[in-house]
């Protein structure tokens, strides 16, 4: 990089989509719209911003990975971020986002030019871009065909299947009273009740639940004191069981006799 370039991409390294301290911030956002980590999230957005020094500085369109998509079509959402702050103060110069306009010619350019944008980080960065946010050519999905974030298809999904539960038990119940089975009959009526507001329950709790753990997340580190505590709160020992674990690495080093 020569010294313009070099201060550019400072300066996109830099650049804080968000303004203030929102509650809600962009990496959250995102992270939330895809059912993504915040590990996760925060590595796309930074992918995002070397794709953004990409299509600014190597002489040819630039296309983005999926993920790096959704990060940029989040970004263009908050419209005085992007166009004021970032091309206006940032880059200096609009950066579009152009659509495809559909059709195979439109499918093989865009497959072109995703190649160019591989081989065009790999020279800039020397270093080969990350393969889940970056995926081989063959692998991306092409220009055309219809992207759906993972949190948006699994809660369909749930959905979907809990009106066919509702619609199910609503139209049994509607054709008999089930307080009018006898014993027997009425357990067999119950018994499937029961396991379908279990599922209910579960889809529901699935939907509210943000982001699980993904594979990139650091394991959580606790120290002894924590873990001793911890051990025993859920009986209501935890000062206890602390107070011991306390106690017993005292007399480990040497420090108290008991």
């Amino acid at each position: 990089m020569n010294t313009a370039t070099r201060e550019l991409y400072v300066r996109i390294r830099a650049f804080s989509i968000d303004e203030g301290q929102p509650v809600l911030s962009f990496e959250t956002r995102l992270a939330r719209e895809n059912d993504w980590s915040i590990a996760f999230a925060r590595r796309v957005e930074a992918e995002y911003k070397r794709f953004v020094f990409l299509a600014m500085t190597s002489g040819h369109a630039v296309t983005p990975s999926t993920v790096v998509d959704e990060a940029w079509h989040l970004h263009l959402m908050y419209t005085r971020s992007y166009w004021q702050r970032f091309c206006g103060d940032v880059l200096g110069r609009p950066l579009h986002h152009e659509p495809t306009r559909g059709g195979p010619d439109e499918d093989a350019k865009f497959r072109r030019q995703y190649q160019q944008t591989l081989t065009a980080y790999r020279e800039t960065f020397d270093e080969d871009p990350p393969a889940d946010i970056w995926p081989r050519p063959s692998a991306r999905p092409g220009p055309g065909c219809p992207i759906v974030s993972k949190s948006v298809a699994r809660r369909a999904g749930l959905a979907t299947a809990a009106l066919a539960c509702v619609v199910t038990v609503t139209g049994c119940g509607a054709a008999m009273n089930p307080f009018d089975l006898p014993g027997v009959t009425f357990l067999k009526f119950l018994i499937p009740l029961l396991a379908v507001a279990l599922i209910i329950g579960y889809m529901w709790r699935e939907w509210l639940r943000g982001p699980g753990p993904q594979p990139d997340d650091k394991a959580p580190q606790i120290d002894w004191d924590e873990a001793a505590y911890l051990a025993a709160i859920g009986r209501g020992r935890g000062a206890e069981r602390l107070s011991s674990a306390a106690i017993a690495r005292l007399a480990a080093a040497g420090a108290v006799r008991v």
